[in-house]
């Protein structure tokens, strides 16, 4: 379960307006993750997620973000059944811009921690920031560029092998 927080600066003919959007996303997840000699983990994890954020500006023009799929490397130190750790890694992302729909690839940053519940079972809870290219739109009445980032706010339940 994601809790994700669009936020949005935008400019129309010249003038910046900040605009913000909230939604709940559901994914799922895969990864492989090797533990050291010496307590340090390193491990790299796929993802998908479908989403629903949608931020309206005046006029009726919106900016609506739909699924995402992303590859983050996760690098940690474990501290008895506690990994706290830092994800580095890419996502592309469907938004829906000014009427037309267009799929932009971000560099993300986050920060995480997992607990081991039993042997095989893993809860974590996870902080993630998106970094999106600019969405433009020449063909409207007004030029206008949206640049997207995001927050991502998620809770991670996982089975290992």
């Amino acid at each position: 379960v994601t809790a994700n927080q669009l936020a949005i600066s935008a400019a129309l003919s010249n003038k910046k307006t900040d605009l913000s959007a909230q939604g709940f996303a559901g994914g799922i997840f895969a990864g492989y993750a090797k533990q050291f000699d010496n307590h340090f983990v390193a491990g790299l994890e796929a993802h998908a997620s479908f989403a629903k954020a949608e931020a309206k500006f005046v006029g009726g023009k919106t900016v609506e973000q739909k699924e995402t799929f992303g590859v983050d490397a996760q690098f940690g130190r474990v501290f008895e059944n506690v990994l706290p750790y830092l994800s580095l890694g890419w996502g592309n992302t469907k938004f829906k811009a000014f009427d037309k729909t267009k799929r932009s690839n971000a560099f993300v940053v986050g920060l995480g921690l997992k607990t081991l519940l039993t042997e095989h079972v893993t809860l974590g809870a996870e902080w993630k920031y998106s970094m999106y290219k600019d969405v433009k739109d020449a063909t409207a009445s007004v030029n206008a560029k949206v640049k997207a980032r995001t927050n991502d706010f998620r809770v991670k339940l996982a089975y290992k092998w």
